[in-house]
């Protein structure tokens, strides 16, 4: 058998020899250098962060970021009748079982909207719906598209343009993804964000890093649940405070708002 084998290595040594080069090509071409690339990429993104004195900054944008893919990677999957949550994965990956959304403008014929239309630069949009039509998982979804496209190396052209696909994305912007419901008290919008975040990332948080995303216009800010605000009356002023911090903010950035429709009064009119 061994003597079969050399006999037939020898015998098309070229062609082996070929079928080895090629692969070895294949793995440096497609594994290695967009590996090396990648690496060299962000030392260079930390070298200009460190000498544009952005350090603070770029270690905690990285960190963020990480942490909103892993905060909403996966699916929370809420007790059905319909659904037997024993056939289902223990911690299904929201990217694999996301549906898009059957959206429609207001008082119009249902299309297939896509959520593109929505995420456009400068877009300021509210999204209404019933309890449970996935606003807000639509919201969480949004938010983990756009934090692995920041986060991924424009060396990974294919990841990145799978990325881009979901909505059609052209630029970088950092996703807020905030609950409304969470404001209390004199919190603002940007402070209950600041909030929202782990110790860890508390420790890092450079000052005013929300504030000046959305004076660069990088920023794609998602709201969540504005009918969830206990009192009409407080609904009104996060209203006000959302429509004054929006027209205040970089024309760029991209404004997502959620509610029940029980539960708008069109408080967002003026700007959304």
């Amino acid at each position: 058998m061994i003597s079969e084998l050399s006999e037939f290595l020898y015998k098309y040594k070229k062609e082996v020899a070929l079928i080895i080069i090629t692969a070895l090509t294949t793995f440096v071409f497609t594994k290695v250098l967009p590996t090396l690339f990648a690496l060299a990429k962000e030392l260079g993104a930390y070298l200009f962060a460190l000498v544009t004195g952005r350090r603070k900054e770029y270690r905690f944008e990285k960190r963020y970021l990480s942490w909103l893919i892993n905060e909403h990677k996966y699916l929370i999957i809420v007790p059905s009748q319909i659904i037997n949550p024993d056939r289902l994965p223990k911690q299904p990956e929201l990217e694999d079982v996301y549906i898009q959304l059957q959206l429609k403008h207001t008082h119009e014929k249902v299309v297939n909207l896509p959520v593109s239309e929505l995420v456009k630069k400068s877009s300021k949009t509210v999204i209404l719906g019933d309890p449970g039509s996935g606003k807000t998982t639509l919201l969480k979804y949004t938010c983990l598209t756009y934090a692995r496209l920041a986060n991924t190396s424009r060396v990974f052209f294919n990841k990145r343009r799978s990325l881009k696909a979901r909505f059609q994305s052209t630029g970088r912007q950092i996703p807020i993804l905030i609950y409304l419901n969470r404001l209390s008290g004199d919190s603002t919008i940007l402070s209950t964000a600041e909030a929202a975040l782990p110790e860890s990332l508390h420790a890092i948080y450079p000052q005013q890093y929300f504030q000046k995303l959305l004076e660069a216009g990088k920023a794609i800010v998602l709201l969540d649940g504005l009918d969830e605000i206990s009192s009409q009356s407080d609904r009104d002023k996060v209203a006000q405070a959302i429509n004054s911090l929006s027209n205040a903010s970089h024309e760029d950035n991209i404004w997502l708002v959620t509610s029940r429709i029980v539960g708008y009064k069109a408080q967002l009119q003026n700007s959304f």
